[in-house]
């Protein structure tokens, strides 16, 4: 991949690649230095954490050849092009802001936001900056959920009239930064974010009304949500997702001839099951065959094209402010709306 010299928007001269520094050693960072690695013109140059000791070691098991102290620390690297932020959900919009304002493009995990107080910030940044910012919705860049989507609308199944989605796990360590309020934990902004920007997907549109209900546990945030969405046309969606529960993700789309099935849904090969789709039609299932391929290095690549093309990313902040706004929605509807915001400052 070649981009064109242009250093006050982010890009490195002809021929060579876009570097990338990550924030935070979290357990989901290692599929992204997998993704970087094997992307087209990536190159991963430096990771940062609080603990300079936790950032060396993680950098020499990656061979990462700089490693930082401190966040601050690492958007001072001159020599950096984008950052892919892995922190804890309440430090999401802050350290996009700050590497936006540092000159680097951003992949931030989701939630980017969970506040549309901190939308309004990171939509800000991006007029100021001119940066690229993405939000690593990884699910929405497999080739299963692409094609998935491009059937549901050749009308594979007729006039699509419900979604039901789950996504749950039991999770491991009770002082996993999910399970705090004070950092915007909870199953809903976890995981509630796939099922809500797949039914949106399918949708075509926002809902017009919502409910939700939550189960909050001992440490003050949902661990177990329900939701229903109501789209134009009486297009229904019902959504749940868990902390408690086993480990499930599936999404089925019901239409007028016929139902489509994702399972899995969010996780494929090389970090879940192999993809496929099934779409059943009265007693007879056809079952579609999609190839295995890594959704982390589908974002990166996207990232890299849409810096190299001054396009929007897929998961463009639209797209990641249309999620946050139902996300808040429900969570407003089943009470626990307070705690979101309350988190976000």
């Amino acid at each position: 991949m070649t981009l064109p010299a242009d250093p006050a928007a982010g890009r490195p001269d002809p021929g060579r690649p876009l570097r990338w520094g990550i924030l935070g050693t979290g357990r989901i960072t290692p599929r992204l230095v997998r993704a970087i690695g094997a992307s087209e013109g990536g190159e991963l140059l430096a990771v940062a954490s609080r603990d300079e000791a936790r950032a060396r070691a993680y950098a020499d098991r990656h061979a990462i050849p700089r490693a930082y102290g401190s966040y601050e620390a690492l958007l001072a690297d001159p020599d950096l092009h984008v950052v892919y932020i892995a922190l804890p959900n309440h430090l999401h919009t802050p350290w996009s802001v700050r590497a936006m304002d540092a000159g680097r493009h951003v992949l931030c995990e989701k939630p980017i936001a969970v506040s549309l107080a901190e939308m309004d910030q990171l939509e800000a940044a991006q007029r100021r900056t001119g940066r690229v910012v993405a939000e690593a919705f990884m699910a929405l860049h497999h080739a299963q959920n692409r094609r998935a989507l491009a059937l549901i609308g050749e009308g594979a199944i007729g006039e699509v009239r419900l979604v039901r989605g789950s996504f749950s796990f039991d999770i491991e360590q009770e002082t996993d930064p999910r399970l705090d309020p004070a950092m915007a934990g909870g199953c809903l902004w976890d995981l509630g974010g796939y099922l809500v920007n797949m039914a949106q997907a399918i949708a075509g549109t926002a809902p017009v009304e919502v409910q939700g209900m939550a189960a909050v546990g001992a440490s003050g945030v949902d661990e177990r949500f329900t939701g229903q969405l109501r789209f134009p046309g009486d297009l229904l969606a019902q959504l749940d997702c868990s902390f408690r529960m086993p480990a499930r993700e599936q999404v089925e789309v019901v239409g007028s001839r016929g139902v489509l099935t994702l399972a899995p849904a969010f996780l494929m090969a090389p970090d879940g099951p192999s993809a496929g789709i099934r779409i059943r039609r009265g007693s007879t299932e056809e079952h579609i065959p999609v190839a295995d391929h890594d959704q982390y290095r589908a974002e990166v690549d996207d990232l890299h094209a849409a810096i190299g093309e001054g396009r929007p990313p897929l998961v463009d902040l639209v797209a990641a402010r249309g999620t946050c706004t139902t996300l808040v929605a429900l969570l407003e509807a089943a009470g626990v709306r307070a705690r979101a915001d309350a988190a976000a400052r």
